[in-house]
């Protein structure tokens, strides 16, 4: 693969994120994640240690290499145990771990994503929701419509939604991926933000850092409609609202 098809999975996410490596590549075959050239540059041998410490262009490789590697058999109970326990773990570790394990071919792993999902984990800084992001990023490349579809619409809006803003949008967008259209009205409300609208209809937030949801939010919402998509997080207020109008228009009957 050339450096140029390599690129994506090196574009962090403002909060930390390597989804976009998760989005653009396919599922790894199967107990294909072993120790492999890029564990290899480590001074550690054991998978089990390296995929924790080794660089991020390392394990971004790791990754990728991993995709074009003969399969070892499905993962074992002690490295299924491995990344399992790594989900609550520091923002980059719980990352990682969702990545192995999305990759992996596991018929668990959705189950054991939305069950750290609906733990509903308030992370006390903005980078600290990174892994559970990637989680429900996953779920919408991984999860059955329904089942899946249902549990992660009920983290949007449902009686207890997920408490941080861009989980929760992360949520929607892993639903609206698996065809759930029923979180259209959540997203605009996010395009909405700090609009005289978002005033009247409640406050989904506190925090004033909110562009990285918002622009998921309409880059998902373009996406839907057809349109074009260039980003701009700095518009104004009225430029926000006047598109929240339009689509909203286009999108709910």
């Amino acid at each position: 693969m050339d450096s140029q098809a390599r690129r994506p999975f090196r574009l962090l996410w403002p909060a930390g994120l390597l989804t976009t490596g998760l989005v653009l590549a396919g599922p790894l075959l199967p107990g294909s994640l072993r120790a492999g050239p890029a564990v290899q540059q480590t001074n550690d041998t054991s998978s089990s240690a390296a995929w924790r410490t080794m660089s991020s262009l390392a394990f971004e490789n790791w990754l990728l290499d991993a995709q074009t590697g003969a399969p070892s058999g499905p993962l074992s109970d002690a490295e299924w145990a491995e990344f399992q326990g790594a989900l609550d773990q520091d923002p980059r570790t719980a990352t990682r771990a969702v990545l192995v394990l999305a990759h992996s071919g596991d018929e668990r792993v959705p189950t054991v994503l939305l069950e750290r999902l609906e733990q509903r984990v308030i992370h006390s800084a903005r980078a600290d929701d990174s892994g559970d992001c990637t989680a429900a990023a996953a779920l919408g490349r991984l999860g059955d419509p329904q089942l899946v579809g249902d549990r992660l619409v009920d983290l949007v809006h449902g009686e207890r939604p997920h408490p941080d803003l861009e989980v929760r949008t992360e949520c929607a967008l892993g639903a609206l991926s698996l065809g759930r259209r029923e979180v259209v009205p959540y997203l605009l409300r996010v395009l909405r933000i700090d609009t005289p609208s978002a005033e009247r209809e409640g406050r989904l937030t506190d925090s004033d850092v909110t562009a990285w949801p918002r622009g998921r939010a309409a880059k998902a919402l373009h996406d839907l409609a057809g349109w074009p998509y260039s980003e701009r997080t700095d518009a104004s207020v009225a430029e926000r609202e006047e598109l929240a109008d339009r689509l909203s228009q286009e999108l709910i009957p």
